[in-house]
This record gives C-alpha cells, sequence and structure tokens, in this order.
C-alpha cells in the first residue's frame, strides 16, 4: 500500500463492487482491505519480543495463509537473517535495476466452494516459464526463512495481494459467509480493470481478454519489511514495520 496510485486504483475497485446493481452477492464493506494495507507476503512467523510472542510477516514485492506454532525466535533473529542475505538479493536483481518490478495484471480467488462462492480475491503478478527478477528474490527469502525454521508453512509461495477477505466481515458468526466469484467477475468493476476495458467500454458484458487478466499497473519496490501483523503504523494506518532490508 506505499504507492498512492495503486491505492486509488483499488479504492475505485472496491468501491464500484460495492455500488453494484443488483448488489453482489456476499459483498459488504468489512470484508474489504484498506487500500493502505495492501502487501504481498513472503511468509509468516511467530517471533518473540521482549518474551512475548507477536506475529511477524516478512513482507515484499501480499500473503500466506496463517502458521502452525514456531520456535523461539526473536525479532533481531529474523531481521538478521534478512539482512544477510542482502548481496544475494542485489545479486538476483542484476544490474539494471536496484528495484523489483511488481505487475498486478491476474486476479483470482482462493478458498472456493462449491459452485461460484469464494472467501479471498486477489490480484498479483501472471505466473511466467521464464522467472524474473521478483520470483527469484521472493523463493529466495522465503526458502532461507523456511530452511532456517522461521516459516513452517509447507505449500509452495504464491504471490498475490489480498483485496477481499472474508475472514474480516463484521457481525457474521459462526463460519464466514463468502462472495460470488462469477458476479464480481462479470461486473462492470472488473471488466473496467481488464486491459483492453476501453475498446469494450460500450458492450457490457463482453471481453476479448482471458479470465482473470487486469491492469492494476506495475510498481516498484525497492525493500522488504518485517511487520507486525497485529497494531498499525501511527502514521500510515498500514501495517507497522519493526525493520526492514533496502536493496541499495
Amino acid at each position: 500500500g506505499g504507492h498512492a496510485a495503486l491505492r486509488s486504483k483499488v479504492q475505485a475497485f472496491t468501491d464500484a463492487l460495492l455500488a453494484s446493481d443488483p448488489p453482489i452477492t456476499g459483498m459488504d464493506k468489512s470484508i474489504l482491505m484498506q487500500p493502505v494495507r495492501l502487501h504481498i507476503t513472503l511468509g509468516v512467523m511467530t517471533l518473540n519480543e521482549d518474551s512475548n510472542p507477536v506475529n511477524e510477516t516478512v513482507e515484499g514485492p501480499g500473503a500466506t495463509e496463517t502458521q502452525p506454532e514456531q520456535p523461539p525466535r526473536t525479532v533481531s533473529d529474523a531481521l538478521a537473517l534478512l539482512y544477510s542475505l542482502k548481496d544475494a538479493i542485489v545479486e538476483e536483481l542484476g544490474s539494471e535495476s536496484k528495484d523489483l518490478i511488481i505487475p498486478l495484471n491476474k486476479m483470482d480467488v482462493l478458498k472456493t466452494e462449491a459452485g461460484q462462492m469464494a472467501h479471498v480475491l486477489w490480484a498479483g503478478p501472471k505466473p511466467s516459464r521464464e522467472k524474473s527478477p521478483l520470483d527469484r528474490v521472493s523463493n529466495l527469502v522465503n526458502k532461507a526463512f523456511r530452511e532456517n525454521g522461521f516459516i513452517t508453512e509447507k505449500r509452495p509461495l504464491k504471490l498475490h495481494c489480498t483485496i477481499i477477505n472474508t475472514k474480516y466481515r463484521k457481525g457474521g458468526k459462526g463460519r464466514p459467509i463468502p462472495f460470488s466469484k462469477e458476479e464480481i467477475f462479470s461486473s462492470p468493476a472488473y471488466q473496467n480493470l481488464q486491459p483492453n476495458s476501453s475498446a469494450n467500454a460500450n458492450e457490457p458484458g463482453s471481453s476479448s481478454s482471458v479470465h482473470g487478466d487486469v491492469d492494476f499497473g506495475s510498481w516498484t519496490v525497492g525493500d522488504i519489511h518485517l511487520c507486525a501483523m497485529s497494531g498499525r503504523d501511527p502514521i500510515t494506518g498500514g501495517y507497522r514495520s519493526v525493520g526492514s532490508l533496502k536493496f541499495s
């Protein structure tokens, strides 16, 4: 959420979803991620700080799911490992750039249910056959934290930026209520995000682009943060960073 233009794009999209007529099944303002808290997560871990366990997330260039309990490790331990990766990260970036470029050009869902219902909507980079610097750096960091026992998640890293998550729904009791994936992907809000949306502006419901393709832009990232999952930054309202590694 560090780019104002990206925050504006996401806000416009979610505002349009809320304004859909008829309303999108399961849509509610409380399940929308605040644009200032947009992120891509490289791993989640439980760390100790002043003898109190706190959940931390290594954020870089969106997110893996909650983790099992971690062995006692400290924030300082995690930051020391992150800092030790700088030379390897710079090498993966190559000589042409000291920033990572993150294209947000794909949209899809996670945690689907029967039919067209889901619990998470995300945007992220489309997978490619040739590994990009973003892929290489993300995998390098995730692998290092796994091998050193900080991250115990077994699933492969999936780079994505969460836009909707039903676990935040207010007033819900018991099992989270899903939203309609099909209604979102059929909405004008989604169609306006497609790369060729201007060409289809006068053809409601039509799309010549691949289902799931969007254009949220491409964004540069010059650092990786270790962030507390609880609490907020008092200035930005985003996640509270407890340390970061700058690439240059």
